[in-house]
This record gives C-alpha cells, sequence and structure tokens, in this order.
C-alpha cells in the first residue's frame, strides 16, 4: 500500500474555501479538498486558536467544522525551539512568531525532522 503524502493545513489554507475575493484561490483549494483524502493531511493547535480569532461567528464555524475532520498536531519544545530559531535567524519576523510556529510544526510534524532541518539551515 502506497503511503500517503503528509500534508499541514495553515489557517489560510482553511480559510480559502471561503474567501470570495480571490475566486481563483477559492476554485483551487476547493479542487484540492476535493482530493484531500488522497493526502494525509493534519493541522495544528496553532490553527485551531487562529480559527477561534476569526471575528465572523458564521465563517468560525465554518472554518472550525472543516478543521474537525483532520488530527491536531500539538506543540513540542523541538518545534518551539525551531520556530524560535527562524525567528532569531531572521527567516521569520517576530511580529509573524504564529507562522514560524506552523514552519516548524509542518517541517518537524511530530518533531522527528526538527534535528535534519536545523542542520540543513544551520550546518
Amino acid at each position: 500500500m502506497k503511503r500517503k503524502l503528509k500534508v499541514y493545513l495553515d489557517t489560510s489554507v482553511i480559510s480559502a474555501l471561503f474567501d470570495g475575493r480571490n475566486p481563483e484561490r477559492k476554485s483551487l483549494t476547493e479542487s484540492f479538498f476535493k482530493e484531500i483524502e488522497s493526502f494525509a493531511p493534519s493541522i495544528s493547535e496553532i490553527t485551531i486558536a487562529e480559527i477561534e480569532r476569526t471575528p465572523d461567528p458564521t465563517l468560525r464555524s465554518k472554518m472550525k467544522e472543516v478543521a474537525s475532520r483532520f488530527p491536531v498536531l500539538f506543540l513540542t519544545d523541538n518545534i518551539e525551539g525551531l520556530a524560535n530559531e527562524y525567528v532569531r535567524y531572521d527567516a521569520v519576523p517576530e511580529n509573524y512568531l504564529e507562522d514560524a510556529y506552523h514552519i516548524a510544526v509542518a517541517a518537524g510534524k511530530d518533531g522527528s525532522g526538527v534535528e535534519s532541518i536545523r542542520e540543513l539551515c544551520y550546518p
């Protein structure tokens, strides 16, 4: 059996399903979600926190419904450390720390890939 490609869904991927301001982006995202079963998708606790801060209650509810379909990855010490290194080395601006967490979660998933990525970024 072929292993499914692991994909990390940050908040912008989920919100794109409901964004009428950019029809092409919305259409591409809808097409991706039609094929989502071909992948092994996951979200993180950061994704959930950002969805909870969505001001529009209707949109927030729709996004929560989509997010509830996927396993949640939690921050580990390794992932937090990697995110902080992204900021420390100016790969991600300090005021975008949550984005650094998204990148670190996607890169490290459960933390198993963190060390090899650190070695690639900072030999």
